[in-house]
């Protein structure tokens, strides 16, 4: 094996040479592999006791409205929701509306809109959504979707009702289903962040 090596490796003077060039590349790796240093930095999150923003339902007794058979109505409008965000979060909110009985409405009603906006709650017709405008909360699309851009303004939001209509079905229909379905529609609202403060 040595007479292997040396006919490698050639003379002594090539032999000296490749084991300083073995060590150098060893020594050297070394250094770059330890030539680093590390130190741990904080950032510091303070918890605060509320959320960002908080949902309350507001009296919709104003809104009710009787419910016929084979009959077209209207509902009234009214304040379904006011919001409110803390004076500290200055970011951007989503507000979602569901028609969260959809199941149960179907029983009894073959049309139901309801026309919603994001508005200052002291001044009913000032949207506040990005897009301004008023958008149906149907049967066939049970829930609807708004965009608050720069809401410091203003310290509360209210989800509006402009009005509505229903249609229900006939009175031989909803007796053959009294047990079945609701003629009251039922609404959830969420408040989300939208994008990052």
């Amino acid at each position: 094996m040595n007479n292997l090596i040396r006919e490698m490796m050639g003379g002594t003077l090539r032999r000296f040479l490749i084991i300083a060039l073995v060590a150098s590349v060893a020594v050297t790796g070394g250094m770059f592999a330890y030539g680093y240093t590390t130190d741990v930095a904080t950032i510091t999150g303070t918890s605060q006791d509320w959320d960002f923003g908080n949902v309350t339902a507001n009296d919709t007794s104003g809104m009710d409205f009787d419910v016929f058979g084979s009959y077209r109505g209207k509902i009234d409008a009214g304040t379904l929701f006011t919001i409110q965000h803390d004076a500290d979060y200055s970011g951007d909110i989503q507000v979602n509306v569901y028609l969260s009985n959809l199941d149960e409405l179907s029983w009894k009603y073959g049309m139901l809109l309801l026309r919603l906006a994001l508005v200052d709650p002291d001044n009913v017709t000032e949207e506040q959504d990005v897009e301004m405008i008023e958008k149906p909360l149907t049967l066939n699309n049970g829930m609807v979707s708004f965009t608050c851009d720069n809401i410091t303004a203003l310290t509360s939001h209210a989800v509006y009702c402009k009005g509505g209509v229903y249609r229900s079905f006939p009175w031989a229909y909803l007796t053959n289903h009294t047990s079945d379905g609701a003629f009251s529609p039922q609404l959830t609202c969420e408040v989300v962040q939208a994008g990052l403060d």
